[in-house]
């Protein structure tokens, strides 16, 4: 139920979106180094590049990063 631009949530729910925020900077912080997991981490952070291109310009990038095609398969 939403009023005036506010909705109500359960604590259960909450907590479990809270627990998923926290992992996610986990992960963020533990592999800032890995440049191609920074960009799918960059991906799921960032509301405004997920807008362009989608998951598809994440896909492409992905690829190119690692040297494969975007199916993971090793370009020869």
């Amino acid at each position: 139920m939403s009023l005036f631009g506010w909705s109500l949530t359960k604590t259960q729910e909450l907590n479990k979106y809270r627990t998923i925020t926290y992992r996610l900077g986990e992960v963020r912080r533990w592999f800032a180094g890995w440049k191609d997991l920074d960009v799918i981490v960059e991906y799921v952070c960032d509301d405004q590049k997920s807008c362009w291109g989608g998951i598809e310009n994440l896909r492409r990038t992905y690829a190119k990063l690692r040297n494969t095609d975007e199916y993971g398969r090793t370009k020869e």
